[in-house]
């Protein structure tokens, strides 16, 4: 396929590059990472032009918060609510090693989303979120 990372066209001459500029869009959609801007040169001449798109930002604390609380309601709590519901039974050997297994499996869980939703480091006072508990 080609590449349009550096194409530009007149603006004046749109319409005889009509086809050339919708390839170049699909360009731009498909690979995501560029996208067509107006760009007036230092002649004051308009030129449409591909321009790479800005490398995303990363998520805030309290995105991250967010995501956390999500994953968490979707993925760890049906797994509490199935310990519960074996907790309600009789503890036989087989429920009480079934809730063992998924106390296990649950703890790993809440350290998976950590892990895919972590917290931004603060470098301005060194200090690192990511695994920070909360004490009153």
């Amino acid at each position: 396929m080609i590449e349009y990372s550096n194409w530009k066209i007149l603006k004046s001459e749109f319409n005889e590059h009509a086809e050339e500029y919708s390839r170049v869009a699909d360009w731009c959609n498909e690979n995501q990472e560029y996208h067509i801007e107006l760009y007036i040169d230092e002649n004051d001449i308009e030129w449409y032009r591909t321009v790479k798109n800005p490398e995303p930002l990363p998520p805030t604390k309290e995105e991250q918060e967010q995501n956390r609380a999500r994953a968490y309601q979707q993925e760890v709590d049906p797994i509490t609510s199935h310990i519960q519901r074996l907790r309600d039974m009789e503890q036989t050997e087989e429920i009480t090693a079934e809730i063992e297994q998924l106390m296990i499996e649950r703890d790993a869980k809440v350290e998976e989303i950590k892990a895919r939703y972590p917290y931004p480091v603060d470098n301005s006072e060194n200090l690192n979120y990511n695994n920070a508990e909360l004490t009153l």
